[in-house]
């Protein structure tokens, strides 16, 4: 008879074996923090741990502020330290002027922008989940239910550019991308040719949505955020590495790709594997 308690613990046995083989290594394509190349005009890896101040790791010194109802808690992120949003609430990171080049008095903006972030949300079986950024007029992403069917449910992510007459086109990844309770990588471009604005979405390196209109686009020059805008609309769980560019990024430094061991895909074959592993057979 076929006993299942000492097949999980003979497999359990064979994994543990292989970890030890493997080592616990990072996984090869989890490359971990991104540095500051010359398109970088803002990137927070998260790692403060402590205050209301995420330092702008450029050096530049436009430093994220921690605001809202709760506060947002300092986590573990992706790569080092990571910060966690509460569904909901008014928190958020405040990134002052985020759209403008480095001297927020200035008029001319970036024109051709990569807004990409490592985002783990807080399963929630609700229809809005909040907002992921909003950067003023200008543009914001968004987490939203498309399917009520039996859990996991199913969500999209929705990201507007703003166009120079105030209207806001929208986008959507597709009704069948499912988020989970993992890490991804989310990254959000504008671009303008003079004549097209167009604004795409990637989910873990891969486009999953795109759009154009046939006119410039709208910045307005004032406070953005990570989260909610001040206003009870923040999506539920942790991000980190926010990276801003000023041009369209269209290949991604990590995030994706794991080891075939690596069952919770946070860069690391290790033990916590090996517990879900045998959690998941016996179910």
């Amino acid at each position: 008879m076929f006993d299942r308690k000492s097949s999980i613990v003979s497999l359990s046995l064979v994994f543990y074996v292989a970890l030890f083989f493997a080592g616990s290594a990072r996984a090869v394509t989890c490359l971990g923090e991104y540095s500051a190349d010359d398109s970088t005009l803002r990137l927070w890896h998260f790692n403060d741990g402590s205050g209301t101040t995420a330092l702008d790791d450029t050096g530049s010194g436009y430093d994220g502020k921690l605001q809202g109802t709760p506060l947002p808690t300092w986590a573990t992120g992706r790569f080092g330290g990571g910060l966690h949003l509460t569904r909901a609430g008014s928190n958020g990171v405040n990134l002052d002027y985020f759209v403008p080049n480095d001297k927020p008095y200035l008029t001319e903006s970036v024109t051709n922008f990569t807004l990409e972030m490592n985002f783990k949300w807080d399963y929630a079986y609700v229809s809005f989940l909040g907002y992921l950024f909003s950067l003023s007029d200008t543009a914001f992403a968004r987490i939203q239910l498309v399917e009520h069917g039996l859990a996991p449910a199913t969500y999209q992510i929705e990201y507007s550019a703003r166009r120079d007459d105030g209207a806001w086109p929208s986008i959507f990844t597709p009704a069948d991308s499912t988020l989970d309770t993992n890490w991804h990588h989310l990254a959000f471009t504008r671009s303008w040719d003079g004549v097209n604005t167009g604004y795409k979405v990637y989910v873990d390196g891969v486009e999953k949505a795109s759009g154009s209109y046939a006119q410039g686009f709208w910045d307005s020059h004032i406070e953005s955020y990570i989260g909610s805008a001040g206003s009870s609309n923040s999506v539920g769980g942790a991000i980190d590495e926010v990276r801003f560019s000023n041009f369209v990024r269209t290949s991604f430094q990590n995030d994706w790709g794991h080891r075939k061991g690596d069952i919770n895909q946070d860069c690391y074959v290790d033990f916590e594997d090996v517990a879900e592993f045998a959690a998941d057979w016996l179910k």
